[in-house]
Parts: structure tokens; sequence; C-alpha cells
């Protein structure tokens, strides 16, 4: 998965002991330059610039992931349990995840994740803001996450979250589907665009 990704710690499979103290080091660097970041954002090797054919992400086709967002697919860097798009026009990276076994897990480790970085951050917020008046005011909408009312029901159990990325697990029995999305493209509504990943990548596994 993109480093991008991983802003809050919210991969599905990273470790969840590992989890909070990672996300609260991620967030006070967060305004830091990050070399490594620097050098995942580089120019791809030639080889590797040109656009993927839909069939080298076998856990959804480009096509669905080009109507949910908007925008056309630049390339996909493709892992056994994963997806990573990024595109033409907009600088969004998105991750599509499957796991055929193991969901309740990686639901989990989700919520958890993303619960423990909020708090984190939040309570970094609170401590700048003392000493820099502002502070808080000026990071609510990144440190603010929440899961959305209107989000349609997708699986036996499912969480949402938005804020610095937008996250959404689904478990169907033992399945369990991930998207997670940083930067996405203007008027693109989050919910319906993840949904709609959610339902494909389901779909393309019977």
């Amino acid at each position: 998965m993109a480093a991008a990704l991983c802003v809050l710690g919210a991969c599905s499979h990273s470790d969840p002991a590992k989890a909070p103290d990672e996300t609260v080091a991620q967030a006070v660097a967060s305004d830091a330059p990050d070399p490594s970041a620097a050098a995942s954002d580089a120019a791809p090797p030639v080889a590797a610039a040109t656009a993927a054919p839909s069939g080298d992400c076998r856990l959804i086709d480009t096509a669905s992931v080009e109507k949910a967002m908007h925008d056309s697919v630049a390339s996909v860097k493709v892992d056994a349990t994963s997806c990573d798009f990024r595109f033409k026009v907009a600088p969004t990276d998105l991750t599509v995840e499957y796991d055929a076994s193991g969901g309740a897990d990686d639901l989990n480790i989700l919520r958890n994740t993303v619960a423990g970085a909020s708090g984190a951050m939040n309570g970094a917020v609170a401590a700048a803001s003392s000493a820099a008046p502002g502070v808080a005011k000026m990071a609510a909408g990144i440190v603010a996450m929440s899961t959305p009312r209107g989000l349609p029901v997708l699986g036996d159990d499912q969480f949402a979250s938005g804020g610095v990325a937008t996250f959404l697990g689904v478990r169907r029995g033992d399945a369990y589907v991930q998207i997670s999305v940083v930067a996405l493209p203007d008027g693109v509504d989050p919910w319906s665009a993840t949904a709609d990943l959610v339902r494909e990548t389901f779909a393309n596994q019977h």
C-alpha cells in the first residue's frame, strides 16, 4: 500500500499494537518534509509510466475505478491483496484491498487505528493551540473523523471515516474489502464513490 494511505496507520494489515505510536509520530511530522514521501512522489521509472490495462488489477476493473473517481487511471501498483491507483489529473491515491478471510479482525484493526489516530491528533492540536492560538481552528478539518449517517448497508459489518483520508471497510461473512483514498478529486462524493468501489470489488470475487 502507498505510504500516503497509511497516514493514519489504517492499512488493514498493519500491526494494531504499533498503530497508535506510529500515528502520533506521523501526525506530529505531517508538516515537516518527508524524505520517504519525496522519494515515493518522484517520477516512476519509464517502464511503469504508462497507464495500466484494466486486467492488471484482479480485484476491480479500471473502468469501475475511473467511473467512481471521475478521472482516468495513470498507473496501478498491484500486490497479492491490494491495488494502488494513481490518476492522470487529480493527485488522488486510491487503494483497494481484499481479504478472503479474517474480515472481522481486519475491520477491528481499521476501527481501532482510526480511533487511536484521531485521539492522538486532537490531543496534539489541543496542546499546540495553547501556545499558538488559531491552530485548533486551522486543523479542525484535518483532525475531524466521522462515520457518515447516510452510508448504505454494504455488508454484515462496516466502518467509515473521513478526515486526512477517507476509509471504508466492509465485512461480508469472513471476506473484507477496504477502500482508502487520499486527495479525492473535486466534486466526488466520498461515500457514494467508496460504496460503489466496495460493491464492485465484492462482485469481482464471485
